[in-house]
């Protein structure tokens, strides 16, 4: 193994230490990260592990941004699924107000049309 993936897979080793995510999404974040990693490197071929540091960040901080990032994508699903429930309630109120005024109607139309309002004391 060259200097530079020893630096890349101490990086990407010390990162997925601190990534609380299963195996696939803990893979994937990696995967990506070491994409940019390597594309630092190939820019800086002397960079030392303190300089992945300074430019990605530590990786207690990596894995506390990517913590916010999921939680921040749990809270949009949790309004997504909210503001779908209540489409579907607004459009079952509006059929029951549809039937509502379709029923009166008829029952307007059988008593001939004519309705006596008494009022009464």
């Amino acid at each position: 193994m060259s200097g530079n993936e020893s630096i890349v897979t101490t990086y990407l080793n010390e990162v997925s230490a601190n990534i609380a995510y299963g195996r696939a999404t803990k893979k994937q974040i990696l995967k990506g990260l070491r994409g940019m990693v390597e594309d630092y490197m190939a820019e800086s071929p002397d960079c030392e592990l303190a300089d992945l540091y300074a430019e990605f960040g530590e990786p207690a901080s990596i894995a506390h941004a990517l913590a916010n990032k999921e939680e921040y994508r749990a809270l949009v699903a949790r309004g997504k699924r909210r503001t779908r429930t209540l489409i579907i309630l607004c459009a079952v109120l509006g059929v029951v107000a549809v039937a509502a005024i379709v029923l009166i109607g008829v029952l307007l139309f059988e008593l001939g049309g004519t309705v006596e309002i008494t009022n009464v004391h």
